[in-house]
């Protein structure tokens, strides 16, 4: 059975790219879907200088990675840390 998977990943303030930076949440998350043997859907999506503590913030990666998931075909969101995706997040999705 074939595992679809879209990756998310965010930085709040990329001010020098080092261990936190978008691309490296998502090489790591890349090592886990080949782990894994998952099947990776399209890029990954990725906020960049996006804070998710100002909650009235939009974070466009994000809602267009909600509307993939809600168009179907994606069995897992993989991301680096859970504070990445979740942080004051609205009760729509």
């Amino acid at each position: 059975m074939t595992v679809n998977v879209v990756t998310y990943a965010r930085i709040s303030i990329d001010r020098d790219e080092r261990s936190e930076s978008p691309e490296r949440q998502v090489a790591l998350c890349q090592q886990r879907i080949e782990q894994e043997g998952w099947h990776a859907l399209g890029q990954p999506y990725v906020d960049r200088d996006e804070s998710a503590y100002k909650s009235r913030r939009p974070r466009p990666s994000l809602e267009r990675m909600f509307a993939a998931i809600e168009a179907g075909g994606v069995d897992v969101v993989i991301f680096w840390k859970l504070d990445r995706l979740t942080r004051n997040r609205s009760e729509e999705h």
